[in-house]
């Protein structure tokens, strides 16, 4: 994505440089990227009130030969500190606010050079030397109040010491046109013997007399590579101006760290970088509405919970606490999250007033690490706006360049019919004035995403300063969620943007670019890369029209020739009216059902056939109807073909699933069965085979086949080929390491709970196939003649390869029931109360299984009998009445009619 960044002249695209995460492919379960070669992270950083306590004449001063621009020659750190793989006993300290580990100095004493850039600083140097460096001030730094001081101090006892370094009363330098922000300042570095934990300690700071500038100073770690993917190899604090220092982020990669003679850091601020722990979990985001209106209400917010530790956790309870004009209180659990993985938290639905403030804060229990676990964001409730910006909060960015035509869109989800009348955007200064659109979509596009065009504005022209803009919109109406987006017609908008605490929220944000080949479709924006910002567009409503169309609407209950439309009713009577017809006919001219509330049933429709489908409401009289929403598109099932026998599947006849099969993704984790194709070499028939990807937790994923007609007294066998590979796939993390669990089960109907009979299990499949194998189930014969299906279901767990089946067949052999044998096995006491005894004496077989249905045909009791004579069937546990108990002895099938009457 690299052709996504704007123009260097831009200094808000340059801070993006640093905060670019890569791909984040925010389903539930999936890894979030780490630094390659730091053993600290964005995640288990902590950002804390602390105390600040000088050293005094403790320790030892360290020499240097000015307090502007120098190196001190090597100290003695007093004990082993490890990091990055490796162990140092000793520092060099610069005057300009940082240190490097090891006797060795860094390149040269420099600072970022630019006051208004991090170009030119030690965070941004490929030198050789310039390599495990602690930064916790790095500015061009001279001395302040007197005495000024360098300071080293270790303290406790092993193996639990602290080394103390310590920058006194120093001033950043002015640099024109930049004056001094702080006069004086003092701070420190901690190193912790045996954690390895490392924490900056800021003391009280005096800001200088002027107020109008801002500086740029780094606050951060680089490792032990000295390369330009900064990413990889840098954890940064990023803060703007205005942001209190209370406020500052651990990012990924060489960001900025802006200061102000206005907003100083509290004495004891306290930045510390922690390695992974075992029990630790970060509460990374909290998505919800900046600004809130009654058209969004009642809402559900959001948060994403990451594993930053090192192995599964059990149990995370994450909770919502809304105050202010609301009070409302939410606890949810993340169950079994394993190390790396992240889980997205849903809350329950809180109405809003009609004016004030509210404070959302989602925190999670205590952990290894306790600074990472909440999260707050401030709410403003208001008449008429809905945004995501967070108010009183600087742009921290702009938008990248995608080319001309490219559009950034934000989904607005909404719960009534509405009007939009307005859309608020804020760019960054910028040297040109392309011009650009405003455009309203449906959310009826693929997956959720922008569809049909609900209004394009005129041509606007942004100004070369920014700022804030309001482009009036003609009431166009809304009848569900949307989206705004801004197009730009011809070159750079410079869009501003606020950072979306680190990771984006799902399916909300999402960006066309038909220049770059890889976005000529909308595509989310976690998706592209650029995955850490929010665009500064809002929107606000005008009158509610006087007849309201349904919201939330969906499709139910579709078969081959008939589907429902359900949906939320709106305010007022009327009926609501469905009109359908082919793909691309004029409304007006389809054909129409109505209905005095949800569903709207369609029938009479044709098999694998896909409608437009138009649903509103007539209000009558004065009202009217409402606008019509849509065009839905409803595609009927397909009407399988007959089943012969034997049977087999492939996969192959197109790119979905065959026709009457159905999947289940029973964890909801997104991760599911489906269709795998050019992959030659992980088909064992061209072209498709089935694959299921490893969930975030343990799998519980189903594919079910088409009804199969089975006969009474038939003995039929199910079998497959599977392969289960352990590479990187499809975006997953990779490799894997357990074993797969997989079972076959046949059943009734296609549900889980119908799945009775279990033909087969394996607990521990190998985890590397490197050819396909054969599963072949238990024979199966059907008590009564009628429609059975099969499904396999994926019980692994999160680090089980990627299972992948094809060819499935289902053979038959005649098994019929030996008479003669079943007059001369017994079954008794009949009726029995509960114990019932077999004698199978007159049988020499060696496999014996015992399976009991009920009247219904289904299976309610299996057992495996041994090679003994008499045999007992514990049948307390079912409820009184008839039974049927078949014995399966080897090639020979018994039947006896058993009352239970207990």
């Amino acid at each position: 994505m690299q052709h996504l960044y704007t123009t260097p002249t831009e200094r808000s695209a340059r801070r993006r440089l640093g905060r670019l995460l890569g791909l984040c492919a925010l389903a539930l379960g999936l890894q979030l990227p780490a630094q390659a070669q730091l053993n600290y992270n964005q995640y288990t950083g902590e950002n804390v009130a602390g105390t600040y306590t000088d050293l005094g004449s403790a320790g030892t001063a360290i020499a240097t030969a000015n307090t502007d621009d120098a190196n001190s020659a090597a100290q003695n750190i007093g004990f082993s500190f490890r990091y990055n793989g490796q162990n140092f006993t000793q520092f060099v300290l610069n005057t300009n606010g940082y240190l490097r580990l090891g006797s060795a100095a860094p390149s040269t004493t420099y600072f970022f050079s630019n006051p208004d850039d991090f170009e030119g600083g030690p965070l941004d140097s490929e030198n050789a030397a310039d390599v495990n460096l602690l930064l916790p001030f790095n500015e061009d730094l001279t001395a302040g109040t007197s005495p000024t001081e360098y300071r080293v101090a270790t303290t406790g006892t092993a193996p639990n010491r602290v080394c103390t370094i310590q920058w006194k009363n120093v001033s950043d330098k002015t640099r024109a046109p930049k004056a001094s922000q702080y006069t004086n300042l003092s701070f420190q570095v901690k190193l912790y013997e045996t954690s390895n934990t490392i924490e900056f300690v800021y003391g009280p700071a005096t800001g200088g007399a002027t107020t109008v500038q801002y500086k740029t100073v780094a606050i951060g770690l680089k490792g032990n590579t000295a390369t330009s993917d900064v990413a990889a190899d840098v954890l940064a604090l990023n803060k703007e101006a205005f942001t209190p220092w209370a406020q500052a982020q651990f990012v990924a990669g060489v960001t900025f760290f802006d200061i102000r003679n206005t907003v100083t850091p509290d004495a004891g601020r306290t930045f510390r970088f922690n390695t992974p722990q075992a029990n630790d979990a970060a509460l990374v985001s909290v998505f919800t509405y900046g600004q809130i209106s009654p058209e969004a209400t009642p809402h559900a917010p959001q948060a994403l919970v990451y594993n930053t530790g090192t192995t599964t956790l059990a149990s995370i309870p994450v909770t919502l606490t809304v105050s202010g004009a609301t009070t409302f209180t939410s606890t949810r659990t993340v169950t079994n999250l394993p190390a790396g993985r992240i889980a997205l938290v849903s809350f329950p639905s809180y109405p809003v007033p009609t004016s004030g403030t509210n404070n959302l804060t989602v925190s999670i229990g205590n952990d290894a690490i306790n600074g990472n676990n909440q999260q707050s964001v401030s709410q403003v409730i208001t008449t008429n706006t809905l945004g995501y910006q967070t108010p009183n909060q600087d742009l921290e960015a702009s938008f990248p360049n995608a080319g001309a035509n490219s559009e950034f869109a934000a989904k607005y989800r909404i719960n009534q019919s509405t009007t939009v009348n307005g859309v608020k955007l804020n760019f960054a200064p910028a040297t040109t004035t392309y011009p650009y659109q405003v455009v309203l979509y449906d959310t009826l596009g693929t997956d959720g995403g922008p569809g049909n065009v609900l209004y394009t504005s005129t041509a606007q022209t942004r100004t070369a300063t920014g700022g804030a803009v309001t482009v009036a919109i003609p009431n166009t109406v809304v009848n569900s969620s949307f989206f705004v987006a801004v197009r730009a017609t011809q070159g750079p908008l410079g869009l501003g943007a606020q950072v979306e605490n680190l990771i984006v929220r799902p399916t909300t944000f999402y960006l066309i670019a038909p220049e770059i080949a890889s976005l000529a479709t909308w595509t989310p924006l976690e998706e592209t890369g650029v995955d850490d910002l929010r665009p500064a567009i809002d929107v606000t409503f005008g009158a509610v029209p006087p007849c309201q169309a349904p919201v939330n609407l969906r499709f139910a209950a579709v078969t081959t020739t008939s589907a429902n439309i359900t949906f939320t009713t709106s305010a007022g009577t009327g009926p609501y009216v469905a009109e359908y017809g082919p793909v691309g006919f004029t409304p007006g001219s389809g054909t129409t059902v109505a209905s005095a509330t949800s569903p709207i049933t369609l029938t009479g429709l044709s098999v694998l056939t896909t409608y437009d489908v138009y649903v509103s409401k007539n209000c009558g009289g004065t009202a009217g109807t409402s606008a019509r929403y849509g065009p839905l598109k409803l595609t009927t099932l397909c009407q399988p073909a007959a089943v012969t026998f034997p049977y087999t599947q492939n996969f192959d006849a197109a790119n979905t699933l065959p026709c009457g099969y159905t999947i289940l993704d029973a964890n909801n984790d997104g991760n599911t069965w489906e269709i795998l194709s050019d992959a030659p070499t992980l088909t064992r028939s061209r072209p498709n085979a089935l694959i299921c990807y490893p969930s975030n937790n343990t799998s519980n994923d189903w594919v079910f086949t088409q009804a199969l007609p089975l006969t009474a007294n038939q003995r039929y066998t199910a079998s497959f080929y599977y392969y289960l590979a352990n590479t990187q796939s499809n975006n997953q993390p990779g490799p894997y390491t357990q074993p797969a669990n997989v079972e076959v089960f046949i059943g009734t109907s296609p549900t889980p709970a119908a799945m009775t009979t279990n033909l087969y299990r394996n607990t521990s499949l190998p985890v590397v196939a490197t050819a396909y194998t054969q599963i072949q189930g238990d024979a199966f014969t059907p008590p009564s003649a009628g429609s059975y299906y099969i499904g396999i279901r994926n019980n692994g767990s999160s680090t089980s390869g990627i299972l992948i089946i094809d060819d499935l067949s289902i053979t038959t052999t005649t098994l019929p029931v030996n008479q003669a044998l079943s007059r001369a096995i017994e079954a008794y006491p009949n009726p029995t109360t509960g114990i019932l005894r077999l004698n199978l004496s007159a049988s020499s077989a060696r496999q014996r299984r015992a399976t009991v249905f009920n009247t219904l045909g289904q299976v309610v009791l299996t057992r495996t009998l041994n090679t003994a004579t008499e045999q007992q069937l514990n049948l307390s546990t079912l409820s009184n009445g008839l039974y049927t108990v078949q014995l399966q002895l080897d090639n020979d099938v018994v039947v006896k009619r058993v009352s239970l009457q207990k």
